[in-house]
């Protein structure tokens, strides 16, 4: 399916809001993608539509089974490695300080952090090993999906919130990362509504 032009996309996430944007931006680009999510179905919608260029993987993200799936799938599908790995899987806590539903926030931790750790150790460790042959000739990005919550504290959703945009507002600054040269890094982004009230 993939040709030397074009580039192999791990994306988490991948069914809905930002994730579902990024891997059409990234199909209707020209690249492969192995979008990951825990809805099959949805999955499953994505594939008909898209067709060989996307490869969908059920499953959490924070499975080490499931990580090890997604990059073995990228071969086997698409006949490379991934150089591109979309940590977009996530989930919100709504609420204030003071009546957030606590017992919640340990599924937030470990999809948040944790599984979002173990997605990015696994994605050094594979694209360390092209990247010492390959550079600068093929490009290697990961790229972090993060809420502005994370800077700026929301009165809506304190222990977690995220902006107000569309996926596809998102999924063009994404795209535009993963396009520059490999000589060029991007270390932080920030994309936010134009009329959102608090910081």
């Amino acid at each position: 399916m993939s040709n030397q032009y074009s580039r192999i996309a791990i994306a988490t996430g991948a069914s809905s809001g930002i994730g579902e944007a990024t891997v059409r931006k990234f199909v209707t680009s020209g690249f492969c993608v192995v979008g990951n999510a825990r809805n099959a179905a949805k999955l499953r919608e994505l594939k008909q539509e898209m067709g060989a260029a996307f490869c969908g993987i059920a499953g959490d993200a924070t499975d080490s089974i499931v990580l090890d799936k997604l990059f073995a799938s990228a071969i086997e599908r698409f006949g490379k490695s991934a150089d591109i790995v979309v940590a977009n899987a996530g989930r919100g806590l709504g609420g204030s300080v003071k009546d957030a539903d606590l017992s919640k926030f340990e599924e937030v931790l470990k999809l948040n952090v944790t599984g979002t750790l173990a997605l990015l150790q696994k994605a050094a460790n594979e694209m360390m090993t092209e990247q010492q042959s390959n550079y600068p000739n093929r490009a290697a990005d990961i790229v972090i999906i993060g809420s502005v919550v994370g800077r700026h504290a929301s009165p809506f959703s304190a222990v977690y919130g995220a902006p107000l945009l569309y996926g596809d507002d998102v999924a063009n600054a994404i795209h535009y990362i993963v396009t520059q040269p490999p000589q060029v890094h991007i270390s932080d982004i920030i994309v936010r509504p134009t009329r959102q009230d608090y910081p």
